[in-house]
């Protein structure tokens, strides 16, 4: 194919009038008989050898040879049969696997078709299809930056952990009023997630990135925040209920000065002691 590119370009500048449409067609007639030669060729060393082979044989049949035929036929059907089996399963699969492919294509442009757009019916548009992504065994990447999931139970709604599988691509994504309960996102990139009103009860976010995370009004109980980086996260408004602050990274006074509440959370020494000084009514058990 690569010898014949020259020789097409060639033939595609040659200027268009009544003596070029002549050669032109001419050159199609050539290669035409080229093709039809090679298929003619085959087909004729097929009945050749066919010939060949019953002249040479011909003294040698007997009364068994229609026996040994029929005994072939059947051999060579069954062989067919497996054969067939076999290229048929793997159309199968294939077809399948091309399905597959289709739909999960399919499933990504309606999350994309989505994005931005914050609202209940989006939420669960874009829960329901990464759902359908999980069950197809969809194992790429997935960009929910402004995908809203706000309002979702990722847990209980849903036959297996969907929460779980969309962990890796939460960053930048809409989780504004979500609810996560008795989940495990240690070190999840949480990174400029929008997290306002977001309620975690008993979350392991141990390690987690909350770099520029909006966490206004958002509830988090009985969670673990060791390691966590909390660079520019904006707190405001939030209450921390026994929330494991230690070790945490970048976390500043000024940050905690806005929170709604510290009631019984863990800090480390310095920071707990700023705490007191100033902000001791956050370390109080808040009036309900």
């Amino acid at each position: 194919m690569k010898r014949d590119a020259p020789i097409k370009r060639l033939y595609e500048l040659i200027p268009t009038n009544p003596v070029t449409d002549r050669i032109k067609k001419l050159y199609r007639d050539i290669v035409a008989l080229i093709l039809s030669i090679h298929v003619s060729t085959s087909i004729s060393v097929l009945i050749v050898s066919t010939v060949i082979i019953i002249i040479v044989s011909y003294n040698y049949y007997d009364g068994d040879f229609a026996e040994n035929i029929l005994v072939e036929a059947h051999g060579m059907l069954f062989d067919i049969l497996v054969i067939g089996i076999f290229i048929l399963s793997l159309n199968t699969l294939a077809e399948r696997r091309i399905q597959k492919r289709i739909e999960n294509q399919r499933y990504r442009d309606e999350i994309d078709d989505f994005r931005g757009w914050e609202s209940e019916e989006a939420a669960y548009r874009n829960a329901g299809n990464l759902k359908r992504l999980q069950r197809n065994g969809y194992k790429g990447k997935i960009n929910l930056k402004q995908c809203y999931l706000g309002g979702v139970d990722l847990q209980k709604n849903w036959d297996d952990d969907l929460l779980g599988y969309i962990k890796p691509f939460l960053a930048g994504s809409n989780l504004k009023g979500v609810n996560i309960a008795f989940a495990d996102l240690q070190n999840a990139n949480l990174m400029s997630a929008k997290l306002q009103g977001a309620v975690f009860f008993e979350v392991n976010l141990r390690g987690a990135n909350f770099f520029w995370a909006k966490l206004q009004m958002a509830t988090l109980q009985d969670v673990n925040l060791q390691g966590a980086n909390l660079q520019n996260a904006y707190l405001q408004d939030a209450i921390l209920l026994n929330v494991d602050l230690r070790n945490t990274k970048n976390l500043r006074l000024n940050q905690l000065a806005v929170v709604k509440s510290l009631y019984r959370s863990q800090l480390d020494p310095e920071l707990r002691k700023q705490v007191e000084e100033k902000y001791l009514h956050l370390l109080e058990k808040p009036v309900e």
